[in-house]
């Protein structure tokens, strides 16, 4: 009898469990596709100070949203490397022929990242003018200097 009762509230418990989850989907794709907060924030500040025209605004946003899209496909796919990677060396049989496979998909995923940043790079440097691009470099490092650290990784050193 107990082992029945047990049965229901697991069952309970996972329906309560799938309803949250799928409330939530619902709600997420209700979303409006606009910018909002420091999305919205950075496309204005970036039309004031660099004085883009609505052609260059737009191919910038267009930019920045294929990269977006490109880039947490990219993060994704790191993401489950990692996980197959940390489950293949949690393994007691554990061996380099079956984690050097998953390694190698990591490495590859993350030059694919550097390429897809490079490329980015150069697509808005063909959208702006010299002088554009150089306000927008001086833009970028001011925005990164603000963050304090440089990247991830680099935690204990201050940027400069």
């Amino acid at each position: 009898m107990k082992h029945r009762a047990w049965h229901r509230f697991i069952s309970v418990i996972a329906a309560a469990i799938f309803l949250m989850i799928a409330q939530a989907e619902a709600r997420s794709s209700e979303a409006p596709e606009r910018p909002t907060g420091r999305s919205a924030g950075l496309e204005n500040r970036l039309t004031r100070e660099l004085s883009l025209t609505s052609e260059q605004a737009a191919r910038l946003k267009e930019n920045r949203a294929e990269q977006r899209r490109k880039m947490e496909a990219i993060r994704s796919a790191l993401k489950k490397q990692r996980e197959l990677l940390k489950e293949e060396l949690d393994k007691p049989d554990a061996t380099r022929e079956r984690v050097e496979p998953i390694a190698a998909e990591l490495k590859s995923l993350q030059a694919e990242m550097v390429d897809q940043r490079i490329s980015s790079i150069f697509t808005v440097r063909g959208i702006l003018t010299p002088e554009q691009f150089a306000k927008f470099k001086t833009l970028a490092a001011q925005k990164s200097g603000k963050r304090g650290f440089r990247q991830r990784g680099a935690q204990d050193q201050p940027a400069q």
